[in-house]
């Protein structure tokens, strides 16, 4: 089934990806030796390159799982003539470049093993489905399960935006990862929880706290996602209605650096998400104003926002989910 699909590439001995839109010319027979050949194929790659990267293979959601699931020296490129093109390891650079995908997450210490590192954010996995497609709508969502190693019921006929938002609910059950929130639209007001994959075209590069997760739990409730927050950052008034900011667990790492660790990372400054709401007393109805862009903390760091959830009070804040259009 569907649900078990990443678990089979995963145990898979070989997998051969099948390139039907590629067609890779056959060397010469009298290339015999193997120096030949790997010179003939660096002279003729470099004008086949831009076509291997542009094969509708690397567009598709389904197949995302089949080239994250099994290990990269299992993984072989075939063209549309069941020809070798060469596997993974020998295509990195080519790969990489054609699906958004960091090489670190291709090689054999690749994403199953650094799921939990903090590089491998689900903001960043959604970004690599960001500009997939699939021919059923639902199917941005399911195609997404395995990467995810959460599991529901497929409703096909529920659309495209009700199985996302499934999906995200899911996603909260089992992961503390705040990065989920950290996406941008062209809408004004929206919820806390995308409304497709492609809001995360631009969240590659955000990377996740492993010590800063003391938020206390959130979930959706029948008044929207109920989200806890520092009494400090609550709100002020503006035009009848309160203005406030919920700061992530995430962060945007410095300009090439993709691997902080400890000390370097409390000292980023999170993802700040700009609200409007009514101040209820014991409780905040709110909705996320101009989701168009996603802003760092100029002040305030990781290891502050820590402080502030170990040593403060906190209060819920109910952030609205807008019906899903079809």
């Amino acid at each position: 089934s569907i649900n078990a699909m990443f678990k089979w590439y995963a145990r898979s001995s070989v997998c051969y990806i099948y390139l039907s839109d590629f067609e890779f010319p056959v060397h010469e027979q009298h290339l015999g030796s193997e120096h030949d050949i790997r010179a003939w194929y660096h002279r003729i790659w470099p004008t086949m390159s831009p076509r291997f990267k542009a094969s509708a293979w690397f567009r598709r959601g389904w197949t995302l799982q089949e080239l994250l699931a099994p290990k990269t020296s299992h993984i072989s490129f075939l063209d549309a003539n069941w020809t070798l093109i060469g596997h993974l390891s020998d295509l990195l650079d080519d790969v990489s470049a054609a699906t958004g995908i960091a090489k670190m997450f291709l090689t054999e210490m690749g994403f199953r093993n650094q799921q939990r590192q903090p590089g491998v954010s689900i903001a960043r996995i959604m970004s690599w489905a960001s500009r997939r497609n699939t021919s059923r709508e639902e199917d941005v969502a399911y195609c997404l399960l395995g990467l995810f190693n959460v599991h529901m019921p497929l409703l096909y006929g529920e659309g495209a935006a009700n199985a996302f938002h499934r999906l995200q609910v899911e996603i909260m059950k089992k992961s503390d990862d705040e990065s989920l929130f950290a996406w941008t639209s062209n809408r004004e007001f929206s919820g806390l929880l995308a409304p497709s994959p492609a809001c995360f075209v631009n969240s590659e590069n955000i990377l996740t706290s492993r010590y800063a997760g003391i938020r206390p739990p959130y979930s959706m409730t029948n008044k929207g996602l109920a989200f806890s927050v520092p009494r400090l950052h609550l709100p002020e008034m503006k035009d009848n209605y309160h203005l406030f900011q919920i700061y992530l667990n995430c962060f945007r790492p410095p300009d090439g650096e993709q691997d902080l660790q400890g000390s370097l990372i409390i000292a980023q400054h999170p993802i700040s998400l700009l609200c409007t709401g009514l101040d209820e007393g014991a409780s905040c109805r709110a909705s996320r104003r101009f989701c168009d862009v996603l802003e760092s903390s100029e002040d305030l760091t990781l290891h502050d926002l820590n402080q502030e959830f170990l040593h403060g009070e906190t209060r819920v804040i109910h952030v609205f989910e807008p019906p899903r259009e079809e």
